[in-house]
């Protein structure tokens, strides 16, 4: 479901001047970006049955031998690749980091419900470290985009700045866009994207599956609670340090 690896050949992609990529490691605010963005350029009504029709994942669309022709400009499309793997295309890329630590909690939790039911956490937290996960290393996929941070194209920002400072990040992705701002929109986006608000309405972002599978997975599996620092409930002070070490290695932030 996550994998693209074994998916029919790309279709052909025409890139555009002004598509739009919303950028990041699985599990770092994808979702709320994506709302974010849909309030700014709509008059913010989830009519659409699910995300994925008015702004796909790029990364599986083309996979599945999707045509994205028929989208409206600006195309805005959600994907998880690295720097190098999608930086050519021409457009405007909004990448959002969040705290790995965090990043490795809620990706062991999604990986438990969508991927790998029996896979235990100290084995989740050695495949991260090690990069052996969907999407490979966590440090370098953040640290390639980071170095681009101020490539006039790039707007980097924090997981934790868009939970903590949301009307300032509105801002800044409203002029990153040049798109205007309508009167009610802060209102509006504030309370669309309040957690309880996006767990409502979950459905609408997570992965698309069938009804019978969906009705298996567990309400409030895909969006969860979005806390900042929640790796201090779980991780043992041995696994605090290995990843302390693993985030000062050289090798974690080449190229």
């Amino acid at each position: 479901m996550l994998n693209a690896v074994n998916s029919p050949a790309p279709a052909q992609f025409v890139p555009r001047a002004d598509d739009i990529y919303i950028v990041t490691y699985p599990r770092s605010g994808t979702s709320l970006v994506q709302m974010i963005l849909h309030q700014l350029r709509t008059d913010g009504s989830l009519s659409f049955g699910h995300i994925s029709e008015v702004m796909p994942f790029i990364d599986h669309s083309l996979k599945k031998g999707e045509s994205l022709e028929h989208l409206p400009s600006p195309r805005v499309f959600k994907t998880h690749l690295r720097y190098g793997y999608i930086s050519r295309r021409p457009g405007k890329y909004i990448y959002v980091a969040r705290d790995g630590r965090d990043v490795l909690i809620s990706y062991f939790h999604m990986y438990q419900t969508w991927v790998n039911p029996g896979i235990l956490f100290p084995d989740f937290f050695a495949d991260f470290l090690s990069g052996k996960v969907q999407y490979g290393l966590w440090f370098r996929h953040v640290a390639e985009w980071e170095s681009h941070r101020e490539d006039p194209n790039v707007l980097f920002l924090r997981y934790e700045d868009l939970v903590g400072a949301l009307p300032s990040c509105v801002e800044r992705i409203a002029r990153f866009l040049a798109w205007p701002i309508a009167p009610d929109a802060h209102r509006r986006i504030a309370e669309r994207c309040g957690i309880e608000y996006m767990r409502k309405y979950e459905d609408k972002f997570a992965p698309e599956l069938s009804p019978s599978v969906r009705r298996s997975i567990q309400s409030g599996s895909f969006i969860c609670r979005g806390v900042v620092g929640a790796w201090r409930e779980k991780f043992t002070r041995e696994q605090e340090l290995a990843f302390d070490h693993a985030l000062r290695q050289p090798a974690h932030r080449s190229t």
